[in-house]
């Protein structure tokens, strides 16, 4: 897109990345930022955890949780996922095997790891893709999805008609345009 998504701004002026806090806070007991928003303010509570490795993409950051307990994954250009959503994810995930390494959306047959609730035990799969030299998060849990619960249309409150719109990140400045008129 060329500019730090966390910058982005809502029509009421909020920032991505103050709107993700504000979301993340609304439903999680602690919250973190990954990487460097350059953009927006995550307020003086909310540590910053930034890149060890600048430009390496999420599952360096992710591999990199510390963290012994269940956690979510939000990222900022996701502006119209709710805090609702994300508990019913994570009730989702609870109601299955603690065996289950976590609960991602599908859209259009792609794996959506960056709305989605994990259990722990995913760390250490992140890890050892990261020593491999692995980048890509989705090449990373597609080869662990028989350990995943993919959520489809239909399995969460989220009407079909908005599931790919709300899950889908906005990757394009066409789709801030959009998304922004839409939004007024």
């Amino acid at each position: 897109m060329g500019t730090d998504k966390a910058a982005l701004t809502t029509a009421t002026g909020e920032s991505f990345l103050e709107r993700t806090v504000r979301c993340m806070v609304d439903c999680c007991d602690r919250v973190q930022v990954l990487g460097e928003p350059t953009g927006g303010n995550a307020g003086p509570a909310i540590p910053v955890r930034p890149d060890r490795r600048p430009y390496s993409g999420p599952l360096d950051a992710l591999a990199n949780l510390d963290c012994d307990e269940g956690f979510a994954v939000l990222a900022v250009d996701t502006p119209d996922v709710s805090p609702a959503l994300v508990l019913e994810m994570r009730d989702a995930l609870l109601a299955v095997s603690g065996s289950v390494l976590g609960a991602i959306p599908v859209v259009d047959d792609w794996l959506q790891p960056l709305v989605a609730v994990y259990n722990p035990a995913v760390l250490p799969v992140w890890q050892n893709a990261r020593v491999q030299g692995e980048t890509s998060i989705v090449r990373t849990l597609s080869a662990v999805q028989d350990q995943l619960l993919l959520l489809r249309p239909g399995d969460l409150s989220l009407p079909e008609t908005v599931w790919n719109t709300v899950l889908s990140g906005l990757n394009t400045r066409s789709d801030y345009d959009q998304w922004l008129a839409m939004n007024q």
